[in-house]
């Protein structure tokens, strides 16, 4: 297992599907910091600022001002949506939820882009990840990791809690591998850990906030800023 420090620094991570990645850095601009796009040598700056990110698909991000605006990358222009957001966050399928503003048991409301609008669902969360076929999983403001279950023949879709671990982060990979950040404190943050179906697996090192890149490995943001590129992490 190794880690890979890259340069810069940054306060959140996010990885599309295909591939790019992309930061919120440390650098106050009028939205919250700077964003930037990493291009496998170094992170190229666009412009605007934002206090969390995520990626589709097609590798444009979406991101979350301090002000709680949400907003999408449409070639060089930021295309302001409707509604307030704590999080966001976008599966491999395009599907993208967030965390909005509204305070409810577990802590805001959650809600489905419906491609014009925000579509309400029952349960609060603090921090959102998306799987592959678009359903979400949310950690509340206890750290409890709740996953959503679809519809079934006299059952209607609903949260399943994970009945083990807490989090402070959570990322899936495009192929539903699942990553998260704990509450445990160690160098660099809180620890790492992977889902392996039962219960929760850790590896070395610590964090703040957490991505899972297309070879389902983490990069992770620690409590320096420091920006690492899981290598090679994945278990096998």
């Amino acid at each position: 297992m190794t880690w890979k420090q890259l340069p810069g620094l940054g306060t959140d991570i996010a990885i599309g599907a295909e591939g790019s990645a992309w930061v919120i850095g440390t650098n106050p601009v009028q939205g919250g910091f700077g964003i930037y796009r990493w291009d496998g040598g170094n992170w190229i700056g666009v412009d605007g600022g934002a206090v969390r990110i995520a990626v589709g698909p097609d590798g444009t991000p979406w991101v979350v001002n301090d002000a709680g605006q949400i907003y999408h990358r449409s070639g060089s222009s930021w295309q302001l949506l409707p509604g307030a957001a704590k999080d966001v966050a976008v599966g491999a399928d395009g599907t993208v939820w967030v965390v909005g503003t509204n305070a409810v048991p577990g802590g805001y409301g959650i809600y489905k882009w419906t491609g014009s609008n925000w579509a309400a669902v029952d349960g609060g969360g603090v921090r959102i990840a998306v799987d592959p076929h678009g359903r979400p999983w949310v950690l509340n403001d206890t750290g409890a990791i709740f996953k959503r279950v679809d519809a079934q023949p006299g059952t209607p879709e609903h949260w399943e809690r994970i009945p083990t671990g807490l989090a402070t982060d959570i990322a899936i990979s495009p192929h539903g591998f699942v990553w998260l950040i704990g509450t445990d404190n160690v160098d660099g943050g809180h620890g790492i850990y992977y889902w392996g179906g039962a219960d929760w697996y850790s590896v070395e090192g610590g964090g703040l906030a957490i991505a899972a890149d297309p070879s389902d490995n983490p990069w992770v943001v620690n409590d320096a800023s420091v920006i690492w590129e899981g290598v090679g992490i994945y278990p096998t």
